[in-house]
């Protein structure tokens, strides 16, 4: 019974016991989520105790609304120098914002990038959530044109070769922040490097589950199915084992200002946003599998089909339908399928509806098999 029903995706800090005339426990989760059970709990009295503590919130809770910026980027192992618009264009664009997510493509590359990080993933796995020295400069230089470590702080940071992911929230919302975890599915060279796949950082806000994730999917005009069974892959695997608990004082997960000086970055990605249903355990399958398996809907997300013995088991952290608003930036990859002259006519002729008509993205998404519920 005990491994099959859990009060709370992430650990308990404190439970407390009603009067005994309701038999009631209360129980405070570590990413402050607040539940009520009946003292029996697995039991229908779950049920009348929830609609109780249901009631009751409009007199307990504060509803407070935060405006996130998200950033995603294929830098093609370039670096803006310090004197790049960009910093300022991103500095204007945060001025609104109390949150802030940085998704990055190909931080570096190459064959020796991948072996490292593949090894990093199998040997430990905490030391991706650090990242190397080329993501720490990212972490530092995007924390700095933000406005500092006085007036942001970082949430946290997942690494997967040259992916990262970035998580940033206002120092006046740090209270509101907690149970900071990671993640990564690679899905690159051999179906295990990290060239390819997709980061996750995942964290509570106001007592909500949001996840930021990074992916880069395969190349090359045809390769539309590869690319949605990355997709498929990616929302199916990412369980959220890492604990990169928010610090507020600082250290890794805390860091300080940037600088530095390269060429400036290459061409921009795609981002999206979406919410997904109400929690659910669901079930688990194998993250390898192809999307010759069928669409994935969204209630899948985090663990669909029957389970596989080398797939995470529930145990294992939650997933991506544990969370109640999920933002996914990163190079998707998808074209347009028509010939280059006339996808060119198109653009100088400003005849979007024809360049959207053939866009592989649009084309997945209608068909269910890719970004199913964004």
């Amino acid at each position: 019974l005990l491994f099959s029903w859990r009060a709370h995706p992430g650990g308990v800090t404190a439970a407390l016991a009603a009067d005994a005339h309701s038999r009631r426990v209360f129980s405070l989760g570590s990413d402050g989520t607040l539940r009520a059970w009946s003292a029996a709990s697995p039991s229908p009295a779950d049920t009348d105790a929830q609609a109780s503590l249901a009631a009751a919130l409009p007199r307990l809770t504060v509803v407070e609304s935060v405006s996130l910026l998200a950033l995603t980027w294929n830098v093609g192992q370039a670096r803006p120098p310090p004197g790049s618009p960009f910093w300022g264009a991103l500095a204007d664009l945060a001025s609104g914002a109390d949150l802030a997510v940085a998704c990055l493509q190909e931080i570096e590359m190459g064959g020796s990038s991948v072996a490292l990080a593949a090894a990093r993933e199998a040997v430990l796995p905490s030391s991706n959530e650090r990242g190397n020295a080329t993501a720490q400069w990212w972490a530092a230089a995007l924390q700095a044109a933000l406005g500092g470590p006085g007036a942001w702080a970082r949430v946290g940071l997942r690494q997967l070769s040259g992916m990262l992911v970035l998580v940033y929230a206002r120092v006046h919302l740090a209270p509101a922040v907690g149970d900071v975890r990671t993640a990564a599915v690679p899905t690159g060279v051999l179906g295990v490097g990290g060239n390819k796949g997709g980061v996750a950082v995942s964290c509570s806000v106001h007592r909500r589950r949001l996840a930021a994730v990074c992916s880069h999917l395969a190349a090359h005009q045809g390769a539309v199915r590869a690319r949605n069974a990355n997709w498929a892959a990616i929302a199916r695997g990412l369980a959220f084992d890492g604990k990169a608990w928010y610090e507020a004082g600082g250290g890794e997960e805390g860091g300080g200002g940037g600088g530095g000086s390269a060429p400036s970055g290459r061409r921009g990605s795609a981002t999206a946003a979406a919410a997904p249903p109400a929690p659910s355990r669901g079930r688990w399958e194998d993250s390898s599998s192809s999307d010759d398996d069928g669409p994935l809907s969204s209630d899948e997300w985090g663990g669909g089909g029957t389970h596989n013995p080398a797939s995470p088991k529930p145990e294992e952290g939650p997933g991506l339908a544990a969370c109640h608003a999920v933002v996914w930036g990163g190079d998707f990859n998808y074209r347009v399928d028509l010939p280059y002259e006339a996808a060119v006519a198109g653009a100088a002729s400003g005849d979007l509806s024809s360049l959207l008509a053939a866009d592989q993205l649009g084309r997945a998404r209608a068909a269910g098999a890719a970004f199913v519920g964004f």
